[in-house]
């Protein structure tokens, strides 16, 4: 599969900062050892992450303001931005296996992670997914920016507010938690549906933002 190919090329050219992602569980192992112990804090942390993390390839092209010549590749633009939209894939795996870790580590060292917390994150994991979505359609619109800053502003906006939301939520949390565990018994009871129901909405939003991006590629010739 030829998106596959361009995947591969998003991985070469990210390959140091791939590296470097790993200081997020590292920092969230330090943290839960010498900081605090609070696993929404953390996994909204690793939730900003995802979010720098989804966006890297286009900050890679914007950093030396030049596009990868993709339209060198015999392939179809269908499968040059599927690609892309699979290193965002990629990219929430990556974390999602990070949190887990992180999640187990917490609970050697003696903290508590309920089901609320668990369907707390999540509801803010799939949107930062969706957000995601959205800046790869302003991102393919925008092409490469002049302004270095601004671009950095776009890409890290996001992430920077779902982790905020999940932080000072979590409040929220525990004022409101009578009525948050009705929903959340309601979901454990329908736990095969709420599964579902989220995953197609997610992959409603991907496909829309997948053949938006394809649009905007043909009118630009990428």
């Amino acid at each position: 599969m030829d998106a596959l190919k361009f995947l591969k090329l998003d991985m070469k050219l990210m390959r140091s900062q791939i590296r470097i992602f790993f200081i997020y569980p590292v920092m969230g192992l330090i943290i839960i050892y010498f900081i605090m112990n609070d696993i929404t804090f953390i996994l909204g942390y690793m939730t900003f992450g995802f979010a720098i993390m989804a966006t890297t390839p286009f900050s890679i092209e914007n950093t030396k303001h030049k596009r990868v010549f993709y339209f060198t590749l015999p392939a179809r633009i269908e499968s040059m931005v599927l690609g892309r939209f699979l290193t965002l894939i990629f990219a929430m795996v990556f974390f999602a296996v990070m949190s887990m870790i992180l999640v187990v580590l917490s609970l050697i060292k003696g903290g508590t992670v309920t089901n609320l917390q668990i369907f707390y994150y999540s509801i803010f994991a799939s949107a930062s997914f969706i957000l995601c979505l959205f800046q790869y359609i302003l991102f393919f619109e925008l092409g490469v920016m002049k302004s270095q800053q601004f671009f950095v502003i776009i890409q890290m906006l996001p992430g920077m507010v779902i982790w905020l939301s999940m932080s000072f939520g979590s409040k929220y949390i525990l004022q409101n938690q009578d009525r948050l565990t009705l929903l959340l018994d309601y979901g454990r009871r329908h736990i095969i549906g709420a599964v579902m129901a989220e995953i197609l909405f997610m992959g409603v939003i991907f496909y829309i933002s997948y053949r938006i991006s394809c649009q905007i590629c043909r009118e630009k010739e990428f």
